[in-house]
């Protein structure tokens, strides 16, 4: 998901990379969305390949990491670029969970969607410092691996040993918005070093093998265990075939084993775990089962009911409840949040929620389930005013909850687009109230980027938490979360910052091209929007700005959010006779055409066009182009409509840009500056082409 050159790259020879089709990725399987659309080929891994290589007979160069770790005021919820550093203006690559240490708050991990595995000291400063592997740690044996040469860098789940916080697990599933695109074969790793090295928890089969496809982690848990020699670990998987235990046996013997509630098949479908600290000692399990399929949606994601079960972890495994304690119907997918590791107990017992989202994709039901040592019961929340809406996209995985570690009455629910709300809940009666805790809750107006995995919360100085999202931006955090709202006085609303500081290169990079003007890199990120490279090897970026007329905004320069896509650059340009690079990007696919020029000091050229002028006084600003077709005028209007198999996002169009060869020789005026100078170019020609 990253990018890396070679250096001494011929300012004369183009490289524009474009997605491709992958016959390695696996297709979906039948439990498995489906898409009415080609697969594409998974990402690349984002590493440095550790090779040299010579280019049109020149030396061999090393590569060398180019970014973007991170884009400067990206999407970030649509807030304007400040100018005064990192508030909520960095994001990187999405981010499906974030691990904090048990006793060193400063020390966090994020899980990204693909872009591999990072490790932060310094959680907490204005700008904390990611690596996703420590180039001074010597790997100590085969099979042992840093994180950024796994065979996987598509994780969804990660957890940290609550009795040895060294030991840390991560799970791999597909969950890009990019068409699921992504490496997963379904292994689960473990590191015992803190994050510096990380090997593959094996079965224990004759073969030895890894989990297989099948088995890819929903959700990993480690609950304490007491042994004959001390407490230890033990860690649960709960996948797509059923609830797989590895810890020590009755033997003491480590290894993994199954364990199915009873009543369904013994592989159905685990969608979410979480532990929950039993009253009078000891831990619950609580399980979201899919017990059977009641239909499939239009696009054949399977419709279930799902049941949630209750049991005690023992000594050897999990003893289930014979029945379930809540039941949701007609639901494509089922949360669970519960206070993880909370060492008080909840009069009446500590709850458990559930989040049915329906085949709309939306939150359909909350429901709270509790046990209070001797008897379970389960009652109806009531729904959230400021529902958060998953729009359909909850299958990749935007979708998260998590509850208040001091007070199990407050629920945190975040979703797809809508507004992160905390739910305030009786356990008694089910009712809650729910108040936005984005926006104008907040005490600047500030939010997250949009599209919500994960949420988790810190310990602050002082006491209280923090809140923490993951989301398709990377990881952000909100203070005072337990008081933040719309009608609070300013002295209790918390605010949003972006955590996505030095270094974290998780970006998923669709498409890049070379600027040989300017030496620099143009690419187009998913979720991110078109980007481009501030300064040669600068690994800060800047995300594209355009001043777009009736988009609903009163600020003028707005950053291009949304799915970069496609990116091109003519090098051919010339302004007042000296070159001139003109940068073509797209969003979200083609419904969003730019066009921006740049001379080689890297300083930008102020185009104006005669139907949308760029008046911008940002970093960055843009023209926006039109593609006419049969007399329709509206943006993007040609290949949009062209594009319409999955409502604008999809991502099998090849774009290919000529600038240079087979074009008159003589450059024509292309554009006049607002000030002083003329912008030619040799009639660029683009090529586009659909697989499919």
């Amino acid at each position: 998901g990253m990018v890396v050159r070679a250096s001494r790259r011929p300012a004369t020879h183009r490289r524009t990379a474009m997605a491709r089709r992958n016959r390695e990725t696996p297709r979906p399987k039948p439990s498995e969305p489906r898409f009415a659309r080609m697969w594409l080929e998974g990402l690349e891994a984002r590493i440095a390949p550790a090779i040299t290589t010579t280019l049109l007979g020149q030396p061999a160069q090393p590569w060398t990491f180019q970014g973007p770790a991170p884009v400067q005021t990206g999407f970030g919820g649509n807030v304007p670029y400040s100018g005064t550093g990192n508030t909520v203006d960095y994001v990187v690559g999405a981010s499906n969970a974030v691990a904090i240490h048990p006793t060193n708050p400063d020390i966090a991990f994020s899980a990204s969607v693909n872009g591999g595995l990072w490790k932060t000291t310094n959680f907490f400063a204005a700008n904390p410092t990611w690596r996703s592997f420590d180039a001074n740690v010597t790997v100590p044996a085969a099979h042992v691996y840093q994180s950024d040469q796994l065979r996987s860098l598509s994780f969804r789940s990660l957890v940290i040993d609550p009795v040895d916080p060294n030991t840390i697990y991560a799970g791999v599933k597909n969950t890009s918005s990019f068409s699921l695109t992504g490496t997963s074969a379904g292994q689960i790793f473990r590191s015992r070093d803190a994050g510096n090295t990380w090997s593959t928890l094996k079965r224990p089969d004759a073969a030895g093998l890894a989990f297989d496809y099948a088995d890819e982690a929903n959700r990993l848990r480690v609950v304490r265990q007491a042994g004959t020699t001390g407490d230890y670990g033990v860690l649960f998987a709960a996948s797509r075939t059923g609830l797989h235990r590895f810890g020590q046996d009755a033997t003491g013997a480590t290894g993994w084993s199954e364990h199915p509630v009873p009543g369904p098949a013994a592989n159905a479908p685990f969608l979410d775990l979480v532990a929950v600290p039993r009253v009078g000692g000891g831990t619950h399990l609580y399980a979201a089962v899919a017990v059977s399929q009641s239909g499939a949606t239009p696009i054949g994601n399977p419709i279930y009911t799902v049941a949630v079960y209750r049991g005690d972890v023992t000594a050897t495994g999990v003893t289930w409840d014979a029945s379930a304690m809540a039941v949701h119907f007609n639901a494509v997918q089922v949360l669970l949040a519960a206070r993880d590791g909370a060492t008080a107990a909840t009069a009446g017992g500590e709850p458990a929620y559930s989040l049915a989202y329906g085949p709309d994709g939306k939150l359909a039901e909350i429901r709270a389930s509790r046990f209070d040592g001797t008897t379970g019961s389960s009652v109806t929340v009531t729904m959230p005013t400021d529902q958060p809406n998953p729009g359909g996209q909850v299958l990749f995985n935007h979708a998260a909850a998590a509850v208040y570690p001091a007070d199990a009455t407050k629920l945190f629910v975040g979703g797809d687009v809508g507004p992160l709300s905390r739910l305030d809940i009786n356990l008694a009666t089910g009712a809650s109230t729910s108040v936005k805790i984005d926006r104008e809750g907040t005490l600047t107006n500030s939010q997250p980027h949009p599209d919500t995995r994960g949420l988790a919360f810190v310990p602050v100085v002082g006491g209280g938490y923090d809140l923490i999202a993951a989301n398709d931006g990377g990881v952000f955090r909100l203070s005072k979360p337990l008081t933040t709202g719309p009608t609070v006085p300013l002295a209790d609303k918390g605010d949003w910052k972006s955590a996505a500081g030095v270094g974290f290169g998780s970006a998923e990079v669709v498409t890049a091209s070379w600027d040989p003007i300017t030496g620099t890199v143009v690419a187009g990120l998913q979720d991110n929007g078109p980007v481009f490279q501030k300064s040669p090897g600068n690994t800060t970026w800047s995300a594209l700005a355009v001043n777009r007329p009736g988009d609903g905004f009163s600020t003028p320069d707005r950053y291009v959010g949304g799915d970069g896509a496609q990116s091109a650059v003519d090098e051919t340009g010339q302004f007042n006779g000296t070159p001139a690079s003109i940068r073509y990007q797209f969003s979200n696919n083609f419904y969003f055409a730019y066009r921006t020029a740049f001379r080689a000091d890297g300083s930008q050229i102020d185009l104006q066009t005669g139907s949308i002028p760029s008046t911008g006084t940002g970093p960055s600003f843009a023209t926006q182009l039109m593609f006419a077709k049969d007399g329709n005028s509206s943006i993007g209007a040609g290949l949009s409509d062209w594009d319409r198999g999955f409502t604008g996002f999809d991502g099998n169009i090849l774009m290919a840009l000529n600038g240079a060869l087979n074009a008159p020789a003589n450059p024509t005026t292309l554009q006049y500056s607002q000030a002083t100078g003329t912008l030619t170019t040799r009639r660029p020609k683009m090529l586009f082409g659909r697989e499919g």
